[in-house]
């Protein structure tokens, strides 16, 4: 960690949790602010790159330990594929 970064922390530590919850707050309504903002296209290329980068860290560490990851690697491909069906079809896959 650099310095600035471990100020950061220290700062954080020091914060109250009723804080900490303010911060999360607006980070959260900044995200979703963000998430609001993008078109159909833009939003299902901003999920498929999370889900298959998440798909490509669940795969190594499915190596190590296929007990815990593969069940999780498989859920984040069923999303993938859901996201493409949903971009597709504007259906929403296991929605009613």
């Amino acid at each position: 960690m650099t310095d600035d970064e471990d100020l950061e922390w220290e700062e954080w530590m020091e914060m109250s949790d009723e804080q900490h919850d303010a911060i999360l707050d607006r980070e959260m309504k900044k995200y979703e602010a963000g998430l609001k903002r993008l078109n159909r296209l833009q939003l299902y290329q901003y999920y498929r790159s999370r889900r298959l980068d998440l798909c490509l860290k669940q795969r190594a560490m499915a190596r190590d330990w296929p007990e815990i990851f593969g069940p999780m690697l498989r859920s984040t491909q069923r999303r993938l594929v859901e996201a493409r069906i949903e971009y597709w079809t504007g259906a929403q896959v296991g929605h009613s």
